[in-house]
């Protein structure tokens, strides 16, 4: 499902911008990124089971004032990776590890190697 509304995404989006589903819209507003809503848009294969999808598209990042405030939204993304594919990769492992860890009973297994 996740791949499919990425791929959604991509394919029912306007060339030259970012379309993003809501709740990704969400995380990155906390991170600091401007989101202009799109609307609702019919998305096969998701809409079919909930409806059409609230899309926005991602426009810039909006310029931290104070030092403070550019050191916590580093913080939040690592290592001062502060970019937009920085995030979505924060995410994808985010998941990921969430999958591996309802796979394993709720426990996350740390590899042996």
């Amino acid at each position: 499902m996740t791949v499919n509304l990425a791929s959604r995404m991509d394919s029912t989006g306007v060339s030259g911008r970012i379309q993003v589903p809501e709740s990704t819209s969400h995380v990155l507003a906390e991170r600091g990124f401007v989101r202009e809503l799109r609307g609702e848009i019919y998305v096969k294969g998701v809409s079919e089971r909930q409806g059409n999808v609230k899309t926005y598209f991602v426009r810039s990042r909006e310029l931290c004032s104070s030092y403070v405030e550019r050191s916590v939204n580093r913080a939040a993304l690592g290592l001062g990776r502060n970019t937009l594919s920085a995030l979505v990769f924060t995410l994808v492992q985010t998941r990921k590890r969430e999958t591996q860890r309802e796979a394993n009973g709720g426990f996350h297994l740390l590899e042996v190697s």
